[in-house]
């Protein structure tokens, strides 16, 4: 097959069969067979081909003749909590007994709002598990915390009825049901990669309560709304730390205000296939419900609502086409990809990060700033949603150079979060520069943990390839004599311990100083994206204004004392 081929045959998926298709996790999705019948039903035969090879296959996902429906069918057997991890801690061993008393609490349980209290017990007891920098650690946490999510969505699946809590939304067992696997559990499994929808795939829908009702009331009060495999959530957004929009507890939370047709609402559903039904009752409960979810929209000026649309905009007529054109053929693919990567950056710094900061130096009130912050938070959740899109391309499945990319890109999502104190505050001039001045230390001090110590390396180096080549010369009678290639082969043993004792030392104190400042670091591996290389661990440090205007520095430190390499964690500040 010839290129030409090859690339027209990859733009057969259309980008929404694309998204929607990457948004399936068969692990957690309650209904996810029938949404890819559903999807599988308006493609023709080359789409089917297509899409089996590029997006199903590498899920796992196959279609299976005998029983007449798509079948998930993992390469080795999962399901229990210690699957795919070799050693574990003894704190550790404790918590892996709590979870699997958990799980049957969870199998025993039939009420929704305790369900909803005991998997937020559950995940929040993980991640409060402490590591103390070690890795092998780490990746145990890691993997016990997916390893419960996707048990404890298999045990939420299986279920057949519980009790609903009462409510005014008439919220019903599978929706409630749908909620916790397909929000609440995937949101917690994927973090910053997990995906909402944006006006853009709204405007896209066939129906005019999702296509005009709901897109205006996103445009204008920043909800949160989310595409599950039957159910179409609306959910409010939040500004406070900590506190997740897409948490249980508060999705199923109802507050009566002055009477019983006054209320206050986190979120509601509505099933996508009734609509085409025509019911106006459902129309029309929906829309009251959506008028009842607390928002934080309060005195936001229309200059910065109109500000951060156009930063949208810019994402959805530019960038994000520009991710999808047809790579340069007269390049090698790599260099054609870090080509594309790099003009998506520089259009990206130009048209969106230093227009965003423009705007918040701009706000001029605090409900300005929490507007700001969610909006950016929104765009961002699609600019991420997008290149992982992207990265499914037969060209750049697979890329290095895009996966490093996409760290940068979850990072500064990140940061959005951990720096609210220092970004999204009413400040003057003078606390601004102060921010920007944090900002900068964290980086220059971690550059300078290994710097300060640089030179001694250098020298000692030099003294080992001195001697090394002293050992290899020819030795003359009175080398023989005075065994002088026996004293040179302890001086060399002896100066390349000296090397790994100042290494070790160095790869100490940037593990410690990573975990000392949390506000301004980002761990990647921990707290955005999964572990991709054993062996390597990856920080982003913030870059640009205030961490504004350029995307995070990415920084990697080897796991292994006796690998770290010093000159090329120097290298990287560069």
């Amino acid at each position: 097959m010839d290129k030409q081929t090859a690339a027209k045959q990859t733009n057969l998926i259309s980008y929404p069969v694309r998204s929607e298709i990457n948004q399936i996790e068969p692990r957690l999705d309650i209904f996810w067979q029938d949404q890819l019948a559903a999807v599988f039903a308006a493609l023709t035969s080359e789409e089917r081909a297509q899409v089996t090879a590029q997006l199903l296959a590498p899920k796992e996902i196959f279609w299976d003749e005998t029983s007449g429906k798509f079948v998930y069918r993992p390469a080795e057997a999962s399901g229990g909590l210690t699957d795919g991890i070799q050693s574990m801690p003894q704190h550790l061993a404790a918590l892996l007994r709590f979870l699997q008393d958990i799980l049957f609490t969870l199998k025993e349980l039939e009420d929704a709002g305790k369900i909803a209290e005991l998997l937020e017990n559950a995940l929040d007891k993980i991640q409060a598990v402490q590591t103390d920098n070690k890795p092998d650690w780490q990746r145990a946490k890691q993997r016990l915390y997916s390893n419960f999510i996707c048990a404890a969505a298999a045990v939420i699946r299986d279920k057949t009825d519980w009790v609903i809590p009462e409510n005014r939304r008439n919220l019903n067992f599978p929706v409630i049901k749908t909620f916790i696997n397909e929000v609440f559990l995937k949101q917690r499994l994927l973090g910053h990669l997990f995906r909402t929808l944006r006006n853009r795939q709204l405007a896209e829908m066939p129906h005019p309560l999702l296509n005009t009702f709901l897109r205006e009331e996103q445009r204008v009060r920043q909800l949160e709304i989310v595409r599950a495999s039957k159910y179409l959530f609306a959910i409010a957004p939040t500004v406070e730390s900590g506190l997740n929009p897409f948490n249980l507890r508060r999705f199923l939370q109802e507050d009566a205000l002055y009477s019983e047709d006054q209320f206050l609402l986190n979120g509601t559903a509505v099933n996508t296939a009734l609509l085409a039904n025509g019911d106006e009752g459902i129309q029309t409960r929906f829309k009251q419900q959506v008028a009842a979810i607390i928002t934080i929209e309060g005195t936001v000026s229309r200059v910065i609502i109109d500000l951060m649309e156009n930063l949208e905009k810019y994402h959805e007529d530019q960038l994000f086409p520009l991710l999808f054109q047809p790579l340069d053929a007269n390049m090698a693919l790599e260099k054609a990809i870090a080509a594309r990567l790099q003009e998506y950056e520089s259009l990206m710094e130009e048209n969106i990060f230093q227009p965003f900061k423009a705007i918040v130096r701009r706000a001029a009130n605090q409900d300005e700033l929490n507007y700001l912050q969610v909006g950016m938070r929104q765009l961002f959740g699609s600019i991420i949603s997008v290149f992982k899109d992207f990265q499914t391309l037969p060209a750049v499945r697979g890329s290095e150079a895009a996966e490093i990319f996409l760290g940068g890109l979850v990072a500064y999502a990140a940061f959005l979060e951990k720096r609210r104190e220092d970004v999204f505050m009413r400040m003057d001039d003078d606390e601004w520069q102060s921010a920007c001045l944090r900002a900068e230390q964290v980086a220059a001090e971690f550059k300078e943990l290994g710097a300060e110590s640089l030179p001694e390396y250098r020298r000692l180096g030099r003294q080992a390839e001195e001697t090394a080549a002293k050992i290899k010369e020819h030795p003359s009678f009175f080398d023989k004599l005075f065994k002088r290639n026996e004293k040179n082969a302890e001086k060399l043993a002896e100066t390349k311990q000296k090397m790994r004792k100042t290494a070790s030392t160095v790869h100490d104190k940037l593990y410690r100083f990573a975990n000392e400042h949390p506000q301004q670091i980002v761990n990647l591996e921990l707290e955005a994206l999964p572990t991709t290389s054993v062996g390597f661990h990856r920080y982003a440090l913030p870059a640009g204004e205030n961490g504004l205007t350029k995307l995070p520095l990415p920084i990697g430190l080897e796991e292994s004392r006796a690998k770290f390499d010093l000159e090329r964690f120097v290298r990287q500040f560069a």
